[in-house]
């Protein structure tokens, strides 16, 4: 595992100091969010690059496994597949693909040289092994030799539709995973992408259906949950930031080129409501894309029962039956 004080001396830029450090990052984050303008900075300033791998690269490489146990995906498939990492950067979801498998086969496509260097660094010194190979251009990947899955980490946000389907095609996906900052905005974009993508894939996750997503209004959108842990290096230095990289929204989708079976008693947690002394409940979007809150009761639950209940969060999938009708758009149900 990546840990903040064995990067130090693979990075671009040398930090000076801790305070230069979290400068950096808090600069590189305003332009993230307020300065869309200057968003590209970060790719092609060696000290940008490297605040980015000290806090970005390093709290969103345990994303990937926690995106893979929301999806209930099955960890020991991975080696069925070759990888793409689009928009891979620093090689951050790289790295977190070499974390569960060393022994996978990884290509990265990344238009910043300096990223690439980046990149080159770290492999080196912490994966001389690993079969990875990065590139600027689509046209260097190699031919495919096995079912291909693209993972888009974070840079589908900042390319155009029209681009991301167009990777999609010349790279002959099989199977696609978005991890996305979960904003409202990039809720939108991943519904257009939806409406093409659906034509040639299934929507394996979040959706239960391909049918129409219910939540089509400007101010409703869908996103899910990631929840880890960071090294206490990296904890302070979120601290010293003023960013929780515990608990982030994300938005994940995932497309495949077969068909998916789901059951009639699943369903997919959208909000969490606040709890009462009796229940817990959630909306929930079910088989057929329909929403409704359901609630569960917990009298009789033991502690640890209803400590577990509580975790479940935006983006779970249960399966339960139900109890009874409470409304038009409210039922009580157990959970299986």
């Amino acid at each position: 595992m990546l840990k903040l004080e064995s990067i130090q001396n693979e990075l671009l830029y040398k930090f000076r100091s801790e305070a230069e450090l979290t400068k950096t990052i808090n600069e590189m984050s305003l332009n993230f969010t307020s300065r869309r303008d200057q968003i590209t900075k970060y790719i092609s300033d060696e000290k940008f690059i490297s605040a980015y791998v000290c806090f970005y690269l390093l709290t969103n490489i345990p994303k990937l496994k926690k995106s893979f146990e929301k999806m209930n995906f099955d960890l020991s498939q991975l080696n069925e597949f070759e990888f793409i990492d689009i928009g891979c950067g620093p090689g951050t979801f790289s790295f977190a693909l070499l974390e569960q498998d060393p022994k996978l086969t990884i290509y990265g496509f990344e238009k910043s040289e300096k990223m690439i260097k980046q990149a080159h660094l770290l492999l080196s010194r912490f994966y001389p092994a690993a079969k990875v190979k990065l590139f600027s251009k689509i046209s260097k990947i190699p031919l495919k030799q096995k079912t291909r899955f693209g993972v888009f980490g974070h840079s589908a946000n900042e390319m155009d539709e029209s681009y991301v389907l167009q990777l999609i095609d010349d790279l002959q996906l099989d199977n696609i995973l978005f991890i996305e900052p979960g904003t409202k905005d990039f809720f939108h974009k991943s519904l257009t992408l939806r409406e093409q993508l659906t034509k040639k894939f299934t929507l394996n996750y979040p959706c239960l259906s391909q049918k129409p997503c219910p939540l089509t209004g400007i101010d409703d959108w869908c996103h899910q949950y990631i929840e880890v842990t960071h090294e206490k290096s990296l904890e302070r230095l979120s601290q010293l930031v003023n960013k929780d990289r515990r608990r982030m929204p994300v938005i994940l989708n995932y497309y495949t080129r077969l068909p998916t079976s789901v059951q009639e008693d699943e369903a997919i947690i959208m909000r969490v409501y606040k709890p009462t002394k009796y229940s817990v409940e959630w909306q929930i979007c079910m088989r057929d894309n329909i929403l409704c809150d359901l609630e569960v009761p917990i009298r009789g639950f033991s502690k640890q029962e209803k400590k577990e209940i509580l975790k479940y969060n935006s983006g779970a999938k249960i399966r339960f039956t139900l109890l009874k009708k409470l409304g038009d758009n409210k039922i009580r149900g157990k959970l299986l």
